[in-house]
């Protein structure tokens, strides 16, 4: 029976998973998901996906995960899984800001500002009413463009990130947004 395998590759990836042991927990867990593909239109697929992208993740393959949360994401939108999406979504967007947060440590700002990008374009597809989860991106955004010298299109995400951040009450972050538009015109 596919369903109970797949219960119990998931369970033995869990097991590897809380004694530490990353490896033989992603190995279960992609196994796991490769009995999930053979259930049609089954969440299984959806959590499989999401569990492989949640042990990359804790593993530091942030790529990587991506593409697994990517894929459990789009299983859900297929099988309008709302609440699944959303969980997928929110992973997403997660990894996909330590990749660009990453990015933009080593200067690579242009490929930063793309996978920002993607992450707003999510946050409008799943969280179209959820203001807070651009809060942040809005002000990386901003700092990326800056460094590659395109001001007016920095000032434009930052002015962005004071108002919501005056929106929402933040004082320290709009304070981060004064400062960050300041550095702007000081360039």
């Amino acid at each position: 029976d596919p369903k109970t395998m797949y219960e119990s590759k998931k369970n033995l990836a869990k097991f590897f998973q809380n004694i530490g042991n990353l490896e033989l927990s992603i190995e279960y867990f992609k196994n796991a998901l490769k009995i999930a593909d053979g259930i049609p239109n089954s969440p299984s697929r959806i959590e499989a996906a999401q569990n492989v992208g949640t042990v990359l993740k804790n593993y530091s393959k942030f790529r990587e995960s991506a593409d697994f949360f990517d894929q459990s994401r789009k299983l859900a939108r297929e099988l309008n899984d709302s609440e699944s999406e959303k969980i997928a979504s929110k992973s997403l967007i997660e990894v996909k800001s330590i990749i660009a947060d990453q990015l933009c440590e080593m200067e690579q700002n242009i490929e930063a500002i793309s996978q920002y990008n993607q992450c707003l374009e999510i946050r409008h597809q799943s969280f179209p009413n959820d203001e807070k989860i651009i809060i942040d991106l809005l002000h990386r955004i901003g700092k990326a463009h800056k460094e590659i010298g395109e001001i007016d299109t920095a000032l434009k995400h930052l002015e962005m990130f004071r108002e919501m951040c005056k929106k929402h009450g933040d004082k320290a972050k709009e304070g981060m947004a004064q400062a960050a538009l300041a550095s702007c015109y000081e360039k």
